[in-house]
């Protein structure tokens, strides 16, 4: 699996219930994995980091699920708190 970061414009009047019931069922498929979101509903705009076995397959999937996104990108490098690992190095937190 790889990481990939998504940026998506949000639907207008997007409200947190209706984001998280949407985030929810699209946690269905075995292939993609929800790794982490930065979204801010006021200025309609999401971050998204999500595992995926390729950036092809993860725009299909969300062709299929009818959500729009307006990049993708794979991730090579993570830091958290001034570290710096591989992507397929887990980063810990709360440690």
């Amino acid at each position: 699996m790889k990481k990939f970061m998504v940026s998506h414009a949000l639907p207008k009047g997007l409200t947190r219930g209706e984001l998280e019931q949407q985030v929810k069922s699209f946690q269905k498929d075995p292939d993609i994995r929800g790794y982490r979101s930065f979204i801010n509903l006021t200025q309609g705009t999401g971050i998204c980091v999500i595992e995926a076995p390729s950036a092809t397959r993860l725009a299909a999937w969300f062709k299929a699920n009818n959500m729009p996104y307006d990049s993708i990108t794979e991730v090579e490098l993570e830091g958290y708190l001034g570290e710096w690992v591989e992507t397929r190095t887990p980063v810990q937190t709360g440690v």
